[in-house]
């Protein structure tokens, strides 16, 4: 995944949220708006990590002890970890954002009745 997928694919999400919503589909903006905290959330978090990685790669290279290398190194594992397993996530959850299938605002609670 390039490190610059992830924002544009929240601004995709995002576009087609808010013109769902001003077509009158508010209802649809908001019925996956867990899904769209968790994708911000795994965005963010990934640019964070990102800004550690440059620091500790910065770092890694005027460490002066065995330990400050790890430090520096652990740092970069744990952003290469996160993208590797977390970002993942955001491919999966961008097509049940911009889809067009509102089963979640059509579920009536009759329907689990007898």
């Amino acid at each position: 995944m390039r490190l610059n997928q992830g924002p544009e694919r929240v601004q995709d999400v995002l576009i087609n949220l808010i013109d769902a919503a001003s077509k009158g589909g508010v209802e649809i903006f908001l019925s996956d708006a867990a899904l769209f905290l968790e994708m911000m959330g795994v965005t963010a978090a990934a640019w964070q990590w990102m800004v550690q990685a440059l620091a500790a790669k910065v770092g890694l290279k005027k460490a002066k002890s065995a330990s400050e290398k790890k430090f520096h190194l652990g740092k970069i594992h744990a952003f290469r970890y996160f993208f590797a397993y977390e970002t993942p996530k955001t491919r999966a959850l961008a097509p049940r954002l911009t889809g067009s299938d509102p089963i979640t605002v059509e579920m009536q609670p009759d329907f689990f009745k007898d």
